[in-house]
Formats: C-alpha cells, structure tokens, sequence
C-alpha cells in the first residue's frame, strides 16, 4: 500500500484531503503542529509521496510567525527528504506569483527551496499557487470571506461590504482534493481546476438569496458549489 505524507493533515485543505485519500486506500502519514522531529524523520522514511500543505495562513500573523512555518518548517521538510526522496506537492498561493507582502514572500521562498530540492534529488516538485478557498470545513473569521459570511448569514446577521465590485477568485475544496489525488499518478504538473471570479456584491447576493430560496442571479458550476457549502454549514 501506498504511503502518503501530509503535513498541515489538520488544516482546512489537509483534513479533506485525508478524508479522500483514506477513502481511496491510502495509508497516511499525519504531520501535525505538535508532532516531534523524530516522529517526523520515522514519516518521511515511511513514505512514498508528500503533499506540504502545513503553512502559516491568519491575516495577522507576524512576520516572524509566517517565517517559521512557511521557509523553517520547509526546509526541516527538506532535510529529511533529501535523504528519503520523494515527488511533494507544495500548497503555495496566488501571493507568491509577484510578492508584496511577508505571507506571498515566504510562500516564494519555500517555493524556491521545494524546487531547487527536486532538481538536486532528481524528483519533482508540484507547486500549486492557490486563490481564495471555499467549502466545507472551512473556518469562519480565519482567512475565507465566504466562509464568514455563510456563517454570519444563517446567524442573521447583515453582511458588509466594502466595495460590492471587487472582484475575487475561488476555488471549491472538492475539486482541488481531486486534482491533488490525480497528481500522485503523474510526474508532470497538473493544472488547477476551474476557478471562478465573483464580485463581493454578487457573492452577498447569492449567499442570501440561496439562504432565504430564492431565484439566484446566475446558474453555474459555482453556484452549486456555494449551495453545498452552504448546506454544510446549516448542517453544523
């Protein structure tokens, strides 16, 4: 049996992931926030392929806070893998594309790191820049609008917008977990599912429209998606 090493394995893409892959067969290898050097050394021995999702994410989050978890904890990742290789696939961000702040800067460089590992060991690495996230398990008034807002709207509460224009892209958890499972079968890179771009105007819309039945302002692929979240939510 196959073994899968997932760091961040209790993170809002980890844990779908794990889910999915436990349902496919896979044997995993849980890194945690406290899980010990040793037991990290014992994982990667064990392991065949990697998905680093582990990263520091909240808004506000130090400068020395993203460091640690986005570059240090790459590169105690790196040191073992070097001795255990493997192909990895990187959970990096849309910030990383062109750096301008601390989060997107330390994204780049675990990119940097993952690749320049690949190319010394002879693997790959798979560097996939995320946009905004949604789905089901996703924590409100953490680093997702939509989550937040889901939340705040089936308390009742008025949602606030500050620009209803602004648009942003997202991307649903069931389709990106597909794509991370497929990407163990192949040693070129994937591309990300579909996105979607959406005005904050007409996500708040959509949002209570569906809450409160009524007709929605467009019929896609992401309005189902937003449906089902929705439906999670309520469930909880």
């Amino acid at each position: 049996m196959q073994q899968i090493l997932v760091t961040g394995a209790n993170g809002f893409i980890g844990k779908n992931l794990c889910v999915a892959l436990e349902k496919k067969g896979y044997f995993i290898n849980k890194v945690l926030r406290n899980t010990s050097h040793a037991a990290l050394i014992e994982m990667v021995k064990q392991s065949d392929f990697c998905f680093h999702l582990a990263g520091e994410v909240r808004n506000q989050a130090s400068e020395d806070e993203l460091k640690a978890s986005n570059v240090n904890f790459t590169e105690k990742l790196i040191e073992q893998l070097e001795s255990n290789p493997m192909d990895i696939v990187f959970a990096s961000s849309v910030h990383a594309a062109a750096p301008k702040n601390p989060y997107g800067e330390t994204k780049k460089t675990a990119e940097d790191m993952l690749t320049l590992y690949a190319n010394k060991v002879g693997t790959q690495a798979h560097i996939y820049r995320l946009p905004h996230m949604f789905g089901q398990g996703c924590k409100p008034n953490y680093n997702s609008v939509i989550t937040t807002w889901i939340v705040s709207a089936i308390k009742g509460d008025d949602l606030v917008v500050f620009d209803d224009d602004y648009k942003m892209n997202y991307l649903y958890i069931n389709d990106l977990v597909n794509t991370l499972i497929e990407q163990i079968k192949f040693k070129d890179s994937l591309c990300l599912p579909e996105t979607f771009d959406v005005k904050l105007g007409e996500l708040k819309s959509l949002i209570n429209n569906i809450l409160s039945s009524k007709d929605v302002i467009r019929h896609d692929q992401f309005v189902l998606n937003l449906s089902e979240t929705i439906a999670y939510y309520k469930s909880i």
